[in-house]
């Protein structure tokens, strides 16, 4: 139980440092980082909860984030919709949900918490264009396509 709460401690402390330095404006944010590859994150936010489930999911997160370095961003978002009709962003309302925007191209939706570090390791992989080999697919976020609005940014997903 104390390496439990141990987890638990150090991931939250990460996950406040991620959100601080993930500032304040979405657009500015996602121009700056509109490189090939560059993975943007838009989480899904709600308030610090000292489950097991909110530490796993922090750690995957933060190791993900330190993983990546510089070729992530992590933004806080609390509102995404699509500007054409086929993309469905209910999953996203979900506690814990997750945008990724691969190189202002790629888009995919990962509705509640991730407890799969193999998701991480999908888009790593979507970013970098390598090849996904076949058992990584079960773990691959839900593909969008279509016009799709995050705040003040805006992103044609291909």
């Amino acid at each position: 139980m104390a390496r439990c709460k141990y987890r638990l401690q150090i991931s939250l402390a990460l996950i406040l440092t991620t959100y601080l330095s993930a500032g304040c404006s979405t657009t500015n944010t996602v121009e700056s980082n509109n490189k090939k590859g560059q993975i943007q994150l838009f989480l899904q936010d709600s308030p610090p909860n000292e489950s097991e489930l909110y530490a796993d999911w922090a750690a995957y997160l933060n190791d993900f984030k330190n993983t990546e370095g510089d070729n992530v961003s992590v933004t806080r978002a609390f509102h995404a919709s699509p500007a054409l009709d086929n993309i469905n962003l209910n999953g996203f309302q979900e506690k814990y949900s997750t945008l990724f925007v691969v190189s202002d191209r790629t888009c995919y939706l990962y509705s509640g918490p991730i407890l799969e570090p193999a998701i991480y390791d999908f888009i790593h992989r979507v970013s970098a264009q390598q090849e996904i080999p076949e058992f990584l697919n079960q773990f691959s976020p839900e593909a969008l396509k279509g016009r799709l609005t995050i705040g003040e940014y805006s992103v044609n997903c291909q």
